[in-house]
């Protein structure tokens, strides 16, 4: 028969072991817990880096088409253009590379990856045609300029429009 000191003493021990696996079951719940709040951080993290990367990519892109609607104005003097599409070209790869440098923030496999890599595509399409109306330049030929901006007459609306509208989905 056991004695009233050790009874006293397995009961003390259960009630500790209670205590301890109700401890360690709440250490192990609120772990839960912080490595979901880390991962919903994490998330909200890389959607603020992917708006900003896209709202830089946008306005780079606006500031591209603006050094070539420069560079076709210029295009009376030769070291004017020269220096214009210089810039544009400059602006150009810029645009590309804030383009991938978003893409880069996107999930492997997703819808977002997806939308900003056929946008960069298309950009990289749009680009080039910038690039050979300016090398259809001719320095003087204001009737040439005007027909390369005819030819490329609104070509970056759509793809400035997916990009304001890619900000806001």
């Amino acid at each position: 028969m056991l004695t009233l000191k050790v009874r006293f003493l397995l009961l003390l021990m259960i009630i500790l072991i209670t205590f301890m696996l109700i401890g360690g079951l709440g250490f192990a719940k609120m772990q839960a817990i912080q490595a979901q709040q880390d991962i919903a951080e994490q998330t909200i993290l890389r959607n603020m880096q992917l708006d900003d990367a896209v709202t830089a990519a946008h306005i780079q892109l606006m500031v591209e088409v603006r050094e070539f609607k420069i560079a076709l104005l210029r295009s009376y003097d030769a070291t004017l253009f020269q220096k214009h599409r210089d810039l544009f070209l400059r602006e150009s790869k810029l645009t590309d590379e804030l383009l991938a440098q978003a893409i880069a923030l996107t999930l492997p496999n997703s819808i977002e990856r997806n939308t900003l890599s056929n946008l960069r595509a298309d950009w990289q399409r749009i680009a080039q045609k910038h690039t050979e109306a300016l090398s259809n330049i001719i320095i003087g030929s204001l009737r040439i300029s005007r027909q390369m901006d005819q030819n490329t007459l609104g070509l970056d609306r759509q793809s400035s429009a997916d990009l304001a509208k890619f900000n806001e989905e």
